[in-house]
């Protein structure tokens, strides 16, 4: 212990350093070209597909770590998550994904939120899928696609249908206040 906090085992240095390199290699802003049913433009799906290739021979454990950090960060000192973050972080091998609600106020970039529900169908074995996090009020009002176009809603709201249905060992559902009845 050193002055009240623990020192840092290996693997959560190194842990450190692999998200260090994943995210220098992705963008840190939206694409203002990007369409409203899509979170990634087709040049940063691209570029994030080769890096997640790398990432899915990590442990998924390990990844996990570095999503939650990720989600977490609330751009003071470091930037937010961005899309390409987590379309390059979400592992196959995931058994829990859980963006909870925040106390704080805290805002991702726009298109994050898509970015995850966009990636939900790689995860075959998750036994916990929390998205109460993913409602209306967790997104800058100027830049919330859900709110402003039920199009928009709808098909995100068809694509974690899709998800769900290939979930054959989920047991644990929260949606929050994103889907209502």
């Amino acid at each position: 212990m050193v002055r009240g906090k623990s020192v840092p085992n290996l693997q959560t240095l190194s842990c450190l350093v692999l998200e260090d390199l994943i995210r220098k290699s992705t963008d840190k802003t939206k694409d203002l070209s990007c369409r409203n049913l899509i979170s990634l433009v087709p040049e940063q799906q691209m570029k994030a597909e080769i890096i997640h290739q790398y990432v899915t021979d990590l442990c998924p454990s390990v990844v996990y770590d570095m999503f939650e950090r990720v989600l977490s960060y609330s751009g003071d000192g470091r930037r937010k998550a961005s899309p390409m973050d987590v379309y390059v972080l979400i592992h196959p091998g995931f058994k829990q994904v859980q963006v909870g609600r925040r106390e704080d106020r805290y805002y991702p970039l726009p298109n994050t939120h898509k970015s995850i529900i966009d990636c939900l169908y790689r995860c075959k074995y998750l036994e916990v899928l929390n998205l109460s996090g993913l409602d209306e009020h967790s997104t800058l009002p100027d830049y919330n696609d859900f709110m402003h176009s039920t199009e928009i809603k709808e098909h995100y709201l068809y694509l974690i249908e899709e998800a769900i249905r290939g979930l054959p060992t989920l047991h644990t559902l929260n949606l929050g206040t994103l889907v209502n009845n």
